[in-house]
């Protein structure tokens, strides 16, 4: 999981990994798509506090016009 991510050094002076999750399935016609999320802020890491991590479910809408 970790290889197809990419880690953000300071996104909002901290630190962030994302990483893409494959869902196996979809919501009607909208696919769903899923993001492994590793991060902490400047605080934590300059404590060496460990990070929060969270998995985010996107549900993916249609075209707009």
């Amino acid at each position: 999981m970790f290889g197809n991510g990419h880690f953000d050094r300071n996104p909002t002076d901290g630190e962030e990994f994302h990483a893409a999750v494959p869902v196996p399935i979809d919501i009607g016609s909208m696919p769903v798509r899923g993001e492994f999320v590793s991060s902490r802020d400047a605080d934590a890491a300059s404590r060496g506090w460990d990070f929060v991590n969270t998995l985010w479910i996107h549900y993916v809408g249609g075209e707009t016009t």
